[in-house]
């Protein structure tokens, strides 16, 4: 049933999304890459916030987005939130992979259903 469906990738990529957030939300796994909090400004504030659950979801939300768009760090961001176990980087770079071939799967189901007959 290779590329039929175009919602089994997306669907299968929020389910990956909504374990990654629950992972590192639970473990912690979300730390500030910098000691110094001038680094974060504006909406950044947030990663350091007062509320403590707020603050960690957002972490946990935003670590888990970086991975799975940038998987390997090619395109070069500065990173604000680093993860903090040796494990956690290899999980995000599998899961980083994982979402690249659920998004291509997604592309080509969408190429298949609007692919001309000639």
């Amino acid at each position: 049933d290779f590329g039929s469906s175009a919602l089994r990738p997306l669907l299968w990529l929020l389910v990956l999304y909504i374990c990654t957030v629950a992972v590192i939300f639970y473990s912690d796994g979300a730390v500030n890459a910098f000691k110094n909090n001038d680094n974060f400004q504006g909406w950044r504030e947030d990663f350091i916030g007062n509320t403590p659950y707020y603050s960690d979801l957002l972490r946990a939300n935003y670590l888990s987005l970086r991975s799975m768009i940038n998987p390997l760090g090619l395109f070069g961001m500065k990173e604000l939130i680093i993860p903090a176990y040796g494990w956690l980087v290899t999980a995000l770079s599998f899961i980083g992979l994982m979402s690249v071939s659920l998004i291509t799967l997604f592309i080509l189901a969408i190429r298949r259903r609007f692919k001309m007959q000639l």
